[in-house]
């Protein structure tokens, strides 16, 4: 969505008006040529003029875009500057006056911090281990059973299927 703002129609009559002086200009200087490099000039000079209103046409629709964006998610936009200013000042070195002031409450902080990430790390090592061995003691359970002879197994509850086809036939069933 494309919202009006007071500037864009000005930007918008700045910018017709910028490649319109270009064009105006576009024989300027070229009386005494030759035709052949008057013609050469022009088209230089309109590939020129073609690429300077393509860029300013891409200009306009990126503020557009970027207007909208702003205007219809300034959380987000709020959110995004309120990190980019975390990281620029993260990045910053500290100074002394930070050191004294907060230094030690902030290295507890970050000490809380780590020695919670270490405990949590712990913890879901500890039960993937535990699922890990969960896991192979199914898979040992599962093939530590009678499987000597699945044969033998198979044919144990319905008997071989050549002496059962030969029965059928022998009954008369089809």
């Amino acid at each position: 969505m494309t919202t009006y703002h007071p500037s864009s129609q000005s930007m918008k009559r700045r910018a017709y008006a910028a490649t319109e002086t270009l064009r105006a200009r576009i024989d300027e200087g070229l009386e005494d040529l030759p035709d052949s490099a008057k013609a050469r000039i022009r088209k230089a000079r309109e590939a020129a003029i073609s690429a300077q209103a393509q860029v300013e046409s891409e200009a306009r629709r990126v503020a557009a875009t970027t207007r909208d964006v702003v205007h219809e998610n300034p959380l987000l936009v709020g959110a995004l500057a309120l990190a980019a200013g975390a990281a620029i000042a993260a990045a910053l070195p500290r100074t002394a006056a930070e050191n004294r002031a907060i230094g030690g409450h902030r290295d507890a902080l970050f000490d809380e911090a780590e020695r919670i990430f270490d405990e949590e790390k712990s913890k879901a090592l500890a039960r993937a281990k535990a699922l890990a061995k969960a896991g192979h003691e199914k898979i040992t359970e599962g093939l530590s059973g009678d499987v000597s002879d699945p044969i033998a197994k198979a044919s144990s509850g319905r008997g071989n299927v050549k002496t059962t086809g030969t029965d059928s036939a022998r009954n008369g069933a089809t």
